[in-house]
C-alpha cells in the first residue's frame, strides 16, 4: 500500500503537481509533507473526506 502511494506521489511530481492538495489545489503545508511526504490532500480536505462530505 505505501509502495503505491509512492509510486504516486513520484508521478505528481513528474507533472509538476506534488505538494498541491488533490481535491483544492491549494499548497499542502509543509509540516504536514514533512510527517507524511506522500500526502496528497491538504488537512482541511482530508477532515471534509473522512466526514463523509
Amino acid at each position: 500500500m505505501v509502495l503505491a502511494h509512492v509510486e504516486a506521489t513520484l508521478d505528481r511530481m513528474d507533472q509538476g503537481r506534488y505538494g498541491r492538495c488533490h481535491l483544492c489545489a491549494k499548497p499542502i503545508a509543509l509540516d504536514r509533507l514533512k510527517i507524511v511526504p506522500y500526502v496528497r490532500d491538504c488537512a482541511r480536505c482530508q477532515q471534509l473526506r473522512e466526514a463523509g462530505q
